[in-house]
């Protein structure tokens, strides 16, 4: 669905004013990259991390698999990135996304796909071939289990650190830095929040890829605020990219909910969640935390 600029304005022109009213949550603190969850079992978790590291910028891969005698296996992989890492999310457990700029100022965003070990945990979500503009709405299947099969082999015996296959999407000056990014479930796109000027972008997923503004923050106001996106889906509303933000003059901090119920790529609303909308409690899923099979 294509949506006018002079709607959206329209419904947010007094954003600024009468929204970032509720309190979802503690005050916004980040001084710091937070860790960000990739997939969380019951028995197997994965986060990754990143930040500087004497003059290096690095991207940690922290695994933890529960094994047959209930303890917890951990491992972890620390790759050095050749750019400055500003985000990193991961779309399964062999696939990420990564954001920096490079030495000449220039945004890069690179999609790295680790070759996991044999013996090591995988977890994997459907892809789809509908290009974007074309409905997907049924949720991508899902598949976890052992590299090859049998059964797990713990981080000591395998010690070898899973090597990274680098796919540049794109590279420029459109976003004016990247704050934050989220990949599409099934793999067609990546959500883009560029910093200077605040705006959404959407960039497929493909090398040479040329990024398509959604929204600026004179579409949304709120957008000038936000410093997040988490991928969502509601059990009514669809495909939903929640842009958390700092409120600003109260406290607490605002979620901007932008809605494809159809799930075609194209948003079709765009509103403030209330309090109650916060709660895990109301999304079937945010594409991180599912039951571990038996």
């Amino acid at each position: 669905m294509v949506l006018q600029r002079r709607v959206w304005s329209t419904l947010f022109g007094l954003a600024g004013l009468t929204m970032g009213s509720s309190s979802c949550g503690e005050p916004l603190k980040i001084r710091e990259p937070a860790p960000r969850s990739v997939v969380v079992c019951d028995d197997f978790n994965q986060t990754v991390y990143w930040g500087p590291d004497k003059n290096e910028d690095w991207i940690r891969v922290l695994s933890r698999v529960r094994e047959a005698d209930g303890t917890w296996d951990k491992v972890e992989h620390i790759y050095h990135a050749p750019f400055e890492v500003q985000s990193v999310a991961g779309r399964q457990s062999d696939e990420f996304y990564v954001a920096g700029r490079s030495s000449t100022g220039e945004d890069v965003i690179e999609r790295w796909r680790l070759s996991t070990n044999q013996g090591a945990c995988f977890f994997d979500i459907e892809t789809t071939a509908s290009p974007i503009g074309v409905s997907a709405p049924a949720l991508p299947r899902t598949s976890r289990g052992i590299v090859g099969g049998g059964a797990y082999v713990s981080s000591a015996t395998r010690r070898v650190t899973p090597e990274v296959e680098r796919q540049e999407l794109c590279r420029g000056f459109e976003f004016g830095g990247v704050v934050d990014l989220s990949p599409d479930p099934e793999g067609r796109f990546v959500i883009v929040l560029g910093k200077a000027p605040r705006a959404l972008y959407r960039l497929p997923i493909a090398a040479g890829a040329v990024p398509t503004l959604v929204f600026t923050s004179a579409d949304l106001p709120l957008l000038a605020r936000t410093d997040q996106i988490y991928r969502r889906q509601h059990p009514t509303d669809g495909r939903t990219y929640v842009l958390r933000g700092d409120a600003r003059f109260l406290p607490g901090v605002f979620h901007l909910a932008l809605f494809d119920r159809d799930n075609d790529g194209e948003f079709e609303e765009a509103r403030e969640l209330d309090e109650a909308e916060c709660k895990a409690g109301v999304w079937l899923t945010d594409f991180t935390t599912y039951a571990s099979p038996r």
